[in-house]
């Protein structure tokens, strides 16, 4: 049974396990629920946090009291259709909206020629405190960033408002900031002009992968990374650094030309005649 224990409680992750007992103690120390429980007590449950939790959370609870009756050998009231039909209540009259980040705007950049531009992000999907993130990007020799952006708004004429727009068939600039969906199709087109192959295995996400892998190659310290990136979670910017020498092959070559061995020492000749 142990070997059976460990393989279950390893399928598991840690976050996963904390999450659902935060679910089990606030349903029956904060709501003052029992366990094992009932359909109609599911109900109420979910009624009484409608529009005060979001869906998803709602659904998290319910995932997690559901593994809690399966573990215990108890029947599970999740699958109840009362339990369903006031999940899918809540949903019709508590629509969640989901949190985009705003677009960025011309006032949110900061340029201080030849050396770098500060961006600001008031928002973004990981900024869970909603105090914004700020971001800098050098000016750079070539590949500038800074120069590519002081291109642009020189020659759309933007002087407010979202600083990546829309541009139609003829070249004309919108109002409207770009949408964000759009960012993957623009880079695999660029991708298939330029004659990378299979440009549709590519995504907004690769830059991100592209550049932590080119940073990790050039010997970066994990710390100086994430503070570039905005990497809050080390496990999290681990995911995306592949080793730049994955046989060690570099590693152990260094290796072997600092450490050359010696030459052999030869015996002496007169000593290895016998006195006679």
């Amino acid at each position: 049974m142990y070997e059976v224990d460990q393989y279950v409680q390893a399928a598991t992750r840690d976050n996963t396990r904390r999450s659902y007992r935060a679910a089990i103690e606030h349903f029956e120390v904060a709501w003052g629920g029992v366990l094992p429980t009932t359909a109609e007590q599911l109900a109420h449950y979910l009624a009484d946090h409608a529009g005060r939790l979001s869906l998803n959370t709602l659904r998290q609870r319910l995932a997690a009291l559901a593994q809690w009756h399966q573990d215990q050998g108890f029947p599970d009231p999740t699958k109840a259709p009362l339990v369903k039909k006031v999940l899918k209540g809540i949903a019709a009259l508590h629509p969640a909206r989901e949190k985009r980040a705003e677009p960025l705007q011309l006032e949110h950049i900061t340029v201080s020629p030849g050396e770098g531009m500060t961006l600001f992000l008031p928002r973004s999907k990981t900024d869970r405190n909603h105090v914004g993130r700020t971001f800098k990007a050098p000016a750079l020799s070539r590949l500038c960033p800074v120069a590519a952006y002081q291109d642009w708004i020189g020659n759309s004429g933007l002087t407010e408002g979202p600083v990546f727009r829309r541009i139609d068939r003829w070249g004309r600039v919108g109002q409207r900031p770009l949408h964000r969906d759009s960012i993957t199709a623009l880079l695999r087109e660029l991708f298939r002009r330029a004659g990378i192959p299979e440009p549709e295995r590519y995504s907004s996400h690769s830059l991100r992968r592209g550049f932590a892998a080119w940073a990790n190659a050039n010997r970066w310290d994990v710390k100086a990374l994430m503070e570039y990136v905005g990497w809050q979670d080390v496990h999290s910017a681990l995911r995306y650094l592949d080793p730049p020498d994955p046989f060690a092959q570099r590693r152990i070559e260094q290796d072997l030309k600092q450490t050359r061995p010696s030459p052999p020492v030869l015996p002496d000749r007169e000593g290895d005649v016998e006195d006679r």
